[in-house]
Order: structure tokens, then sequence, then C-alpha cells
């Protein structure tokens, strides 16, 4: 027990004196700081010289670039929020040192997913056009301004804010020569008025009126028609049913193709009309682009010139150049004049075109129309001068260089009118048709103006005579005269007997028809025989008028003949059935003055043909009937000439609208 105890003494006097000889290490450091260019720190002495004494982060409370704690330089560190700042295009985080104008991890907005929200900030970011503008529907905002000096920059504008038009107006007009087809007019006029309806569709009003080879041919169009194809051509075209085809190989090509109708349809204005020719102006065939900026105006014009040569297969030139191939050539001086608002919406375009030819518009060279004829062209240099044919003593066409000759000139000018799509529906036809109209006995073949107004009297008449109805104004008031055949319908009665496709020439009780000439509407009835006719007219179905005709038998007429006279009788009306004889006293040529409605042809030649009284074809006529007509269906005397032998005989047919004895005057040259 003792020896136990003893040994616990002895281990805890050892321990005592181990601990009390082990003292613990100090460290030692320099007083000199050391850092990098984040922080600073003393540096130890002892062996020991990985420890670092006082370490912590540089520190410039005054902001001077140098640290307070161990007074190195050091490089400011911006301190910024953790939320973002931004504008329209940029975003940012502010600063929370006192440097305010410094921004923290600036950049511009990215929208990778298209949502209209930038990837990192709340902000929207916007889409823009070549216009300048937005095009989120919730923003639409203008961002940036367009340098409206710059007509690529302005083109592009103009062009993605077509959609901001509810309509307009084209005027269309054609001076020239009529040297190319009977479709070439040489004076034409066309107004088209178009709105974009609320409802996504188009609607078109034309207004034409033509002059070909000196007669007028007016036709309007009073309502509004809806233009769902682009193959819809009311007086205007588009080729192919596509875009506009802005094809000036031809000068027919002018007429009426720069608008583009197809683009209506699709409930855009006329600013591709605009493009295609700016495109031909910028291209690798035209020449002489000049650009005329007026911002003060709103407007920038262009010019330029445009020339196509086309190698002619079909045709072969004579002369000098037998077995070559005619190179037809057309010259285009082209002016547009371009109207926009402020948000570069076109409002207005003015094209003009003056354009030139060496094509007489004939295959036949021997037929060269010379005096249309403006250029003379070099194919082996592809250079052309101006020039005017003549003619010498001997009939002979030659050309003498001039300055410049009369052009056939084309003018569009059109307006558009900005703003939104509201109109519901302007077609509604009775807003157009007329719900009534007079009908009047008799016209003024000179003056137009009608008289005698057709009452529910019997109106007597013999067989066979033509009885003729002109419309009058039309009720109510602004209506147009103008409607169509299809709006108006009849029924012919003879003794209370419907009588069936009474609108055939060859029927034999009765004929009747709307006839369309020129601008006036009239209504003609022939009684072929014997009876009480009642004539029914009907306006869109409803009655419109009851007329009540007596046809009596024809009564013998006499007819007195004088010197340089002989008669002529007619019995079946439209018809080539009645035969005279005519018998020359000396010879000569004779020229023959026809009334007003009566035809007269070679009986012979029309027997050798074996034509039946009816036919209508075959020889051609001295005289046709209907070659002396008025445009408002009325009838004016004419005359034929021929040659005869003293004693010669000659036999005519006769053709007439009204059965009577006529008396043909005659005299001998």
């Amino acid at each position: 027990m003792k020896r136990n105890l003893l040994l616990l003494l002895c281990i805890l006097a050892l321990v005592a004196s181990c601990l009390a000889s082990c003292k613990p290490h100090e460290h030692e450091f320099e007083t000199e700081w050391y850092g990098d260019e984040t922080s600073h720190w003393h540096r130890a002495t002892c062996e020991h010289g990985e420890i670092r004494d006082s370490l912590g982060d540089h520190v410039d409370v005054d902001e001077n670039s140098v640290c307070d704690v161990c007074e190195a330089a050091v490089k400011h560190l911006h301190t910024f929020v953790t939320e973002w700042s931004y504008d329209d295009d940029y975003h940012w985080k502010v600063a929370t040192c006192s440097h305010a104008d410094e921004k923290g991890e600036f950049a511009l907005h990215s929208d990778e997913n298209l949502d209209g929200l930038c990837d990192l900030c709340p902000s929207h970011v916007h889409n823009v056009n070549a216009a300048g503008y937005c095009t989120h529907t919730d923003c639409g905002k203008k961002v940036r301004e367009i340098d409206e000096t710059n007509i690529n920059e302005l083109m592009g504008a103009i062009l993605v804010q077509q959609k901001f038009t509810n309509g307009g107006n084209i005027d269309y007009q054609f001076e020239g020569r009529s040297n190319t087809s009977s479709d070439y007019f040489a004076s034409r006029r066309e107004v088209v008025d178009y709105i974009f309806g609320k409802d996504n569709y188009t609607y078109m009003k034309v207004t034409s009126n033509a002059v070909n080879a000196g007669t007028t041919a007016e036709s309007v169009l009073e309502s509004w028609n809806q233009l769902t194809s682009p193959d819809t051509t009311f007086g205007v075209y588009s080729e192919n049913g596509g875009a506009i085809q802005l094809d000036m190989s031809n000068p027919d090509k002018l007429n009426g193709y720069y608008i583009a109708l197809s683009t209506l349809a699709g409930e855009y204005g006329v600013e591709p009309t605009l493009y295609a020719l700016y495109q031909v102006a910028v291209g690798d065939t035209a020449t002489d682009l000049e650009v005329i900026p007026d911002t003060a105006e709103n407007k920038i014009t262009f010019k330029y010139n445009y020339k196509t040569v086309f190698v002619n297969t079909t045709q072969i030139a004579v002369g000098d150049n037998v077995g070559s191939y005619v190179h037809n050539v057309n010259y285009f001086e082209v002016q547009v004049t371009v109207f926009y608002n402020d948000d570069y919406v076109l409002t207005g375009l003015g094209f003009v075109c003056d354009s030139y030819t060496n094509d007489p518009g004939t295959s036949d060279r021997d037929g060269f129309l010379y005096k249309d004829v403006d250029l003379e062209y070099d194919p082996d240099t592809d250079t052309f001068i101006f020039v005017e044919y003549l003619q010498d003593e001997n009939g002979n066409w030659y050309y003498v260089p001039t300055d410049k000759r009369t052009p056939d000139t084309y003018t569009i000018t059109i307006t558009q009118t900005v703003g939104e799509r509201t109109e519901e529906n302007p077609n509604p036809r009775s807003k157009f048709v007329p719900t009534g109209y007079d009908l009047y006995m008799n016209m003024d073949e000179k003056t137009g103006e009608l008289s005698n107004l057709l009452t529910g009297d019997i109106i007597e008449v013999d067989v066979r005579d033509t009885l003729n109805f002109y419309v009058g104004e039309c009720r109510p008031e602004g209506t147009s005269i103008h409607f169509v055949a299809d709006l108006v319908s009849f029924e012919i009665y003879r003794n209370n007997v419907l009588v069936e496709n009474p609108t055939a020439y060859d029927n034999q009780i009765a004929v009747a028809m709307f006839t369309f000439a020129g601008s006036q509407r009239s209504f003609f009835f022939i009684p072929k025989m014997e009876g009480a006719y009642k004539m029914v007219i009907y306006l869109m179905g409803e009655k419109t008028h009851e007329i009540n005709v007596h046809a009596g038998p024809v009564d013998e007429e006499f007819v007195e003949i004088g010197d340089g006279q002989f008669a002529a009788k007619v019995t079946e009306t439209y018809e080539w059935a009645n035969r005279v004889t005519f018998t020359a006293e000396k010879a000569g040529t004779y020229y023959f003055n026809l009334p007003a409605g009566v035809g007269f042809i070679n009986a012979k030649e029309y027997d050798e043909a074996q034509l039946t009284p009816s036919t209508f074809d075959g020889p051609i006529p001295y005289y046709d009937y209907n070659q002396n007509q008025n445009p408002d269906g009325s009838y004016i005397p004419g005359s034929f000439s021929l040659y005869l032998e003293a004693g010669e005989s000659i036999d005519f047919y006769v053709m007439s609208n009204k059965a009577r004895t006529y008396v043909i005057e005659f005299f001998v040259g």
C-alpha cells in the first residue's frame, strides 16, 4: 500500500518538472508592411515565414488611391448595388462608392428568347424596323431617326409603314400615238378609288375615259367592287396574278402595269409600285440617276433613263439589211416624286414617263408608219439618235436627226389617306343602282336631249317598225344610268301570250333588246306580226314599266321618184331579204346616198356565197345598215360608190331597221 502511493508521487513530480521546463514559441514579425494588389500584412522574422500578421484588405476611405493602413498605392475598386437600372437600349448597376458616374455590368439589352424582355434585366427590348419604330404591339415607340436624304434608307422606311393607309386614289393618264395595236389608246384616263375595309377586304371604284383612233368610248362603273383576287383588272392591271411586273420592253406594258392590284388585294397600298420603280432606277439597265431630296416638304424625287432592246425574230429588215432581224427599241425618261408624312407613310406618288420608240407597230416593214418613229438604232454600238422621217418628191422615206420627238407620255398621280381602317362595307348595291328611271320616245341626234316621255297610252305602229325607248335620269338622284344588263330583264306578250326568246334576231313574232351605245342606254322593240303587244320591264326583279303597242299592217306607200333617184322597198327588217335592181344610163362612177339605217350589198356575190337572207356574215356590204349608226343608237345617212358601164345593171340586197319604201339618191361622177 505504501509502495503504490510512493510510485504515484514520483510520477506526479516528474510531470511537474517537465511542464516547468517547456515555454510556448512566440512568432516575431517585421514592422514594415508587405502586400499585393488587394491586401497587406507583416512578414514573420522567425523560422515560420508563412505566417502573416495583420493580414487584411486595402482600405482607402478617402479614395486617394493610397491604402489608409499600409500606405501602398492601390487601385480604387468601385462598389455597386445588386439591382439593375436600365433605359431603352442598355442596362447597368448603380455605384455605391463616390463615383456615381460609374456603371457596373453596363451592356446592351439582349432578348434571345424573343419574348420582348431583356434576358438579364426587366427592360422591354425594342425590335426596330426600317422606319426607326419598335414593332412590338405594346410599344410602337420611335427609337431612332431616319436620314431622309438617303434614298435607300427612306425607301426602306416607307415600305415598312405601308399598312397605315386606309385608302387612296389613282389617276392614270396616257397621251400618245395609236401605233402599236388597237388597244393602244391615243388618249386614255382612268381614275381608281380604293378603300381598305375594316373587314380586311379591299374595295375599288373605277372611272374610265378612253379615246382610241379618234373614237370616244366611255365606261363608268359607279359601284364599289370588292377586290378579292390579284387578277382583277378594273381598268388597271397586275400581270400574271402576282406582284407588279415592271417590264418596260413595250410601251403597252406601261398602260397600267405600274399599279400593283395584287398588293391592293393584299391590303397594301401602292408602295410596292414605288419599290418596283426604284429597283429599276438603281438597276444595271438604268442611267443618269438623279436624286433630289426635299426634307422640308417631306418629299423626294428621283429621275432616271431606261432603254430596252428587243430582237424581233419575226421581223426581217429590208434594203441594206436584208436577212437581219429587227431591233425594237424603246427609250424612257422617268421622273418619280414621293410624298410622305412624319411617320414615313406614303401619302402621294407622282410618276411621269416619256416614251420613245423605233417600233412602228407592224410586222410589215413595207408598211412602216415612219411618221411615228422616234429613234434610229445602231445595234453594233448599241446607241440611238432621235430622228424625224420625211418624204422626198418621189415618195421615198428618209430620216434627219432632230433634237427630240414628241413622246408618248404616261402620267400617274396617286394620293393615299392615312388612318384607321374603319369602313365596314362601301358596297351596298342599293346605294348605286337606281330604283327607277324614265323612258323617252325621242332623242336629238346632235344634242342627245330626250323628249316625248313615255306614258301609259297605247302606241300605234306598223308591223316591223322599230320602236326606240331611251333611258333618262334615274331615281334616286345621283344614281347612274350605267347599270349593267344583268340588272334589267323584260317580258314580251303578244295577244296575252308570252313570246319566247325575244332577243333572237330571227324571232318571227317580235324582237326586243337593251342596247348600250357609249353612255346611252336604250331599249328597242320590233313587232314582226300584227297584234296587241305588252312589254314588261323589270329592274332587279321589280317592275318599272309596262308598254302597250298595237302593231297594224304595213300601209302601201306612194313614193314619188325624181331624177337621180330610185326606190328600194324593205318588207323584212334586219335581214338581207329585199332585192332591188339599178341600171346605169351611161358609163361612170356612180355615187349612192343611203338614208339613215339603210344598207346595200352586191346580190350576185351574196347569192354565189349561197347565203340565206338572215345570214349576216359573208360578202362585205357596200354600206351596212349599222355602219351609219350613232353611239346613241340612232342612224345617219351613208354613201358608197362603184363604176358601171352604160346599160350595166347591178342587183342589190337591201337591209334596214324599218320596213318601208326608201328613196335612194345617186349621181354620176
